[in-house]
């Protein structure tokens, strides 16, 4: 059997590997017993092992039943024997290599910013955060070592993720008997945690997206690739207060700052070209552009392109991964049940006069050599469907917006007159039939001969029917700034924008 690699003697101390041949290998071998007796150190199975028998070395030692301190005692029955002259030469050797590099550890960690044993907060039992465990052995994790306190509240932050698309950060803060205080912090215009680049342009605002018993998990994800030597992370908290209204405020001055190092991390990150182009419709592109990979999380970025055809615009898509045997691991945009849990974050900027949409999704992670499957996509189609009307046509009840398969009955029209606590507002009441998507679509109420524009805001209920929706009864239009009604009016209901449902695509390839 070959000696033990680093990995494979931290996995056999910490009792991932149990197999008995290993345990021979290191009786029977000096280099890996040697190893094993420095690499146990501060574990625990050194007390077992050595500290009854002075480091004696024995066959037998490292069986199961020797390697937990409730046996200890047995390893007493060993007889304690000299070894040779050649030998204590090399352990002496050893021993004073190993007081030189303890020296330099200590200088080492005097000189340099210091990670902490163990990650309690962002790598603790119920985060499922996979990318943290990734970030952990890649680097991205380190110790900032702020510690601020005022007004008998003491902040501290022991434990911070970041690489080039996102952030983590675990915040604490403590009463004045050390207790954590779980629901004191409050992120907003006055508390505010920013990140800035190397030249100092703030490149996104940390939130706060969770809890535990002892710490806040503040996170931030950059809306673009972060190529920066370096890393400045301003904190400016000036109170704390309890949620709800009856809380006293405490003021004082917790703020803070410190600078991540992202050399390391600009080594790591990958982006790996896709190229990949669908057409949802006519002259409509959907192209996957490329896979950014960094320690901690994977983004997809992709584009929607319209050419030769402007009246429609790619609003959302929709589509899944999976993974070799075909099996779905991750879905966005869908209706069906999703797998999200992966998902950190979701842009879309526009370049209006290109004509391209940019979609970054980013994740905790894309497994190598998974299948992208695009299932669908939302598009805003411009409209200018109509129809005319008066008042008093509502109240014979056939008043219908019947266009491109929507069947719309316009029912009353209401004023209420609000008192002193609101405003006067207006709602057109209707139901029907639909093929768009009511929450989605543009609509507007206009004046006929008249400049006057009055938004419209859809408020009520819909359940699905064949390839559109029925539109229940009670639902409504939410007028935006009318006040008043006056018979012989004409009014024109029209609506602006659309949303058109593509779906069944399937369209896919192996990233």
């Amino acid at each position: 059997m070959r000696c033990l690699t680093t990995s494979q003697m931290e996995k056999f101390i910490t009792d991932e590997l149990t197999d008995g041949e290993i345990s021979e290998h290191i009786e029977s071998c000096e280099h890996c017993y040697m190893n094993y007796q420095e690499m146990s150190r501060g574990r625990g199975k050194y007390i077992s092992l050595f500290l009854k028998n002075q480091a004696v070395y024995q066959p037998g030692y490292l069986s199961p039943e020797n390697l937990h301190e409730d046996n200890v005692t047995s390893i007493d029955k060993y007889p304690k024997k000299r070894l040779s002259k050649s030998v204590r030469i090399r352990i002496a050797g050893y021993a004073l290599s190993g007081v030189v590099i303890l020296t330099l550890l200590v200088l080492i960690y005097i000189a340099f910013p210091k990670p902490p044993d163990s990650y309690v907060a962002l790598t603790a039992t119920g985060i499922t955060d996979e990318g943290l465990l990734r970030g952990q052995t890649a680097g991205s994790m380190f110790n900032p070592e702020i510690s601020v306190t005022d007004g008998g509240y003491h902040l501290e932050i022991k434990e911070v993720s970041a690489d080039n698309l996102r952030i983590v950060m675990a915040l604490q803060i403590t009463d004045k008997k050390g207790n954590p205080v779980p629901d004191k912090l409050r992120l907003g215009k006055d508390n505010h945690i920013v990140v800035k680049d190397g030249e100092g342009n703030v490149v996104a605002e940390l939130s706060d997206v969770g809890k535990t018993k002892e710490f806040y998990l503040l996170s931030a994800v950059f809306p673009e690739v972060v190529r920066t030597d370096k890393l400045e992370i301003e904190g400016n908290i000036y109170y704390l207060n309890e949620s709800g209204t009856n809380h006293e405020v405490q003021n004082g001055d917790w703020s803070f700052h410190f600078t991540v190092d992202m050399t390391n991390m600009n080594k790591i990150i990958e982006v790996q070209p896709v190229d990949k182009e669908y057409e949802v419709t006519k002259g409509v592109f959907i192209r996957v552009k490329e896979l950014i990979n960094t320690a901690t999380s994977t983004r997809i970025n992709v584009e929607s392109v319209s050419r030769g055809n402007k009246s429609m615009d790619v609003q959302e898509l929709m589509f899944h991964f999976e993974d070799s045997d075909g099996k779905e691991i991750h879905n966005v945009g869908s209706t069906k049940p999703g797998h999200i849990s992966a998902l950190l974050d979701v842009s879309r900027t526009k370049d209006q006069n290109a004509g391209i949409a940019l979609f970054s999704y980013t994740f905790i992670d894309i497994p190598q050599g998974a299948t992208f499957v695009l299932d669908g996509a939302s598009l805003s189609v411009k409209d200018d469907s109509m129809i005319e009307f008066r008042y008093e046509d509502l109240t014979d009840g056939e008043v219908m917006f019947d266009r491109e398969g929507d069947q719309i009955y316009l029912r009353d029209l209401v004023i209420d007159a609000g008192n002193k606590d609101s405003n006067p507002s207006a709602f057109l009441k209707i139901d029907g039939y639909t093929t768009g998507n009511m929450l989605e679509d543009q609509w507007i109420l206009q004046k006929k001969y008249s400049q006057e524009i009055y938004k419209l805001t859809f408020r009520g209920a819909f359940s699905p029917s064949g390839k559109g929706q029925n539109i229940d009864e009670g639902s409504e239009f939410v007028i935006e700034g009318l006040n008043k009604r006056t018979d012989g009016d004409i009014l024109v209901l029209k609506r602006i924008g659309r949303y058109k449902n593509i779906g069944n695509i399937e369209w896919s390839f192996p990233l």
